[in-house]
């Protein structure tokens, strides 16, 4: 392991030996923290994996490392003398063997009896945080932890400059005791490494002048937060220096150290070109003349010799306001440019309400299809065209029936016969033909096929005993379902009422006296009287017992002569009268 560390060393040595003599004349060296990446590999595959035991472990001899530096990784509580996949998994995402070759794959460690694991993994200065993981059978990972390497990677570019000292600080602010690194004639594109952390500082020094002769004059750095560190405030023994207190050691940082450069040529005799006065070095168009040196976009290129005078992007030509970056085009040419015009069309709707602003013929597209309503046969898109549409703004609507103003999708009513479409489609009738309406008994607007009132009287059709003639009473001389208003025979006896001289007779069916059964049926003339009618009659005119008597004695004469009894059943009618005791 030492060894091959270094061998390392000894190659970077020769290699910054190397640059330093290919170092040639140039006007700034860089020096930068950067992250290398290296692409990732696959796992390598254990023969005899290790079963988990649940209690692995694995820790690294410290938190963070200096770059080529080698991490010490330990384990104990695995499977004894088993095999297990350690797998690091670098801040760039790639994956590489421990031994410095730095080839993709990982390492298969066997285990010890006691089930203890280790296993050294050599760095090569990727910044950032390392994921170890120990993985057993099944490709199950058993343990992970992890570390840190902050690298800081100083390095020189360009030609002919170098820098001769190098100091790396633990201080913060530069000062004191610390560990020293001497990048000495550092050459283009050689590099040193160094760790810090954000308690850490680090110190540039340069010579006065650098290994070609040239004197030095100032370090600066694009890196934030410094943006100009301008001319170094101080001198120390080993030339000018640069502290740079709180350095982050993964981020990314370049310093120019300038030196002073070899004095210019003397300038050519001023010449002008385009004869107007103006030498072509100063002149903003040195092949136009242009006195007045005017130059409205401030760009490099003065008016005259300016295709774009504005520079808003539109060429002169086709700019209507070459001198104005704001605005460009007028559409309706009323000197307003459009951006700051409100009806760019000067069609009387504001822009911001015109569906066509730079159309003066159009100003609104009801159904959105990018016609206007005044080109569009179909303005609301409805598949009817606007001539025959009665609502050619509303795609919902395109039909009224009887011109209500309502379409006859949302008209309940489409012929307003007073009768809903939904009530005419059930009962029959056709909803778009005012003359054609259902039946409707009692006239409220509810056909009778849908009114569970059909009468109106308050009692529901199915409990009416006359569901089309009002009847509250709901009065059934006869109890024969059907109420009297509605029945044609009230009393049952077979004489309708119209021809029944007593539409409400006695519906017994034999003669009966004041309770006294005589047992003689009870005969119903052709006019609908009937012998209890008579002699419910008789009753009610006679002023006394011996007169009802008579009456009665005098009907049943009549009815025996008739045929309508026989003696018998006259003797049983009038001594039934006898008991009665009706008057």
């Amino acid at each position: 392991m030492v060894s091959m560390r270094n061998k390392l060393q000894h190659l970077l040595n020769a290699i910054l030996i190397l640059a330093m003599a290919l170092a040639a004349m140039g006007t700034s060296v860089v020096y930068a923290a950067e992250v290398a990446s290296v692409p990732s590999g696959a796992p390598a595959e254990p023969v005899d994996a290790c079963s988990p035991t649940g209690a692995e472990t694995v820790v690294t001899d410290q938190a963070d490392y200096a770059p080529e530096e080698t991490v010490h990784i330990t384990g104990g509580s695995y499977a004894a003398s088993c095999e297990v996949t350690v797998r690091v998994t670098r801040p760039d995402g790639s994956i590489v063997v421990g031994n410095g070759s730095f080839a993709p794959g990982s390492d298969v460690v066997t285990t010890s009896p006691a089930g203890d694991l280790t296993y050294d993994y050599i760095l090569n200065g990727i910044a950032g945080t390392y994921l170890i993981e120990v993985v057993g059978a099944a490709g199950q990972v058993l343990a992970t932890t992890s570390f840190t390497d902050g690298t800081i990677r100083v390095y020189a570019t360009g030609l002919g400059f170098a820098v001769y000292d190098i100091l790396y600080t633990q201080r913060t602010d530069c000062t004191g005791p610390g560990q020293s690194h001497v990048g000495r004639g550092l050459g283009p594109n050689a590099f040193t490494s160094y760790t810090a952390s954000a308690t850490q500082s680090l110190k540039l020094i340069a010579t006065y002048t650098s290994n070609s002769g040239i004197p030095f004059s100032h370090w600066s750095s694009d890196g934030s937060p410094f943006t100009n560190l301008g001319v170094f405030p101080y001198v120390n023994i080993a030339g000018f220096a640069i502290c740079v207190p709180g350095f982050a050691g993964t981020g990314v940082r370049n310093y120019y150290a300038h030196f002073a450069a070899a004095p210019p040529p003397p300038p050519p005799p001023p010449t002008d070109s385009d004869g107007d006065g103006i030498s072509d070095i100063t002149d903003n168009c040195p092949l136009v003349a242009n006195t007045s040196q005017t130059n409205t976009d401030g760009d490099p290129l003065g008016d005259a010799c300016d295709p774009d005078d504005d520079n808003d992007g539109v060429a002169d030509a086709s700019d209507v306001f070459p001198l104005n970056a704001s605005e460009s085009v007028d559409t309706d040419g009323d000197g307003i440019g459009n951006n700051a015009d409100t009806d760019d069309d000067n069609d009387g709707v504001a822009d911001a309400s015109d569906a066509f602003p730079f159309d003066a013929s159009e100003s609104v597209d009801t159904d959105g299809d990018g016609i206007g309503d005044n080109a569009d046969p179909d303005d609301d898109n409805d598949g009817v065209a606007d001539a025959s549409d009665a609502f050619p703004f509303d795609a919902s609507e395109s039909v009224d029936t009887d011109g209500d103003g309502i379409g006859n999708n949302a008209d309940t009513d489409d012929d307003n016969d007073g009768q809903s479409d939904a009530d005419e489609s059930t009962c029959g009738s056709n909803p778009l033909d005012a003359s054609s309406r259902s039946v409707d008994n009692d006239g409220d607007g509810s056909p009778d096929c849908v009114d569970p009132d059909d009468d109106n009287d308050s009692v529901l059709d199915n409990d009416d005993n006359c569901s089309m003639i009002v009847n509250t009473d709901q009065e059934n001389y006869d109890g024969d379902g059907l109420g009297d208003v509605c029945d044609p025979d009230d009393d049952n006896d077979g004489v309708l009422d119209v021809n029944d001289a007593i539409p409400q007779g006695s519906l017994l069916s034999t003669v009966i006296l004041g309770g006294v059964n005589s047992g003689v049926p009870n005969y119903v003339f052709a006019d609908g009287t009937s012998f209890n009618d008579l002699i419910t009659q008789a009753a009610a005119s006679a002023t006394s017992q011996g007169q009802f008597l008579s009456a009665v004695s005098n009907l049943t004469n009549q009815w025996k002569k008739a045929g309508l009894i026989t003696g018998a059943q006259k003797g049983a009618i009038t001594s039934s009268a006898a008991r009665s005791r009706v008057w």
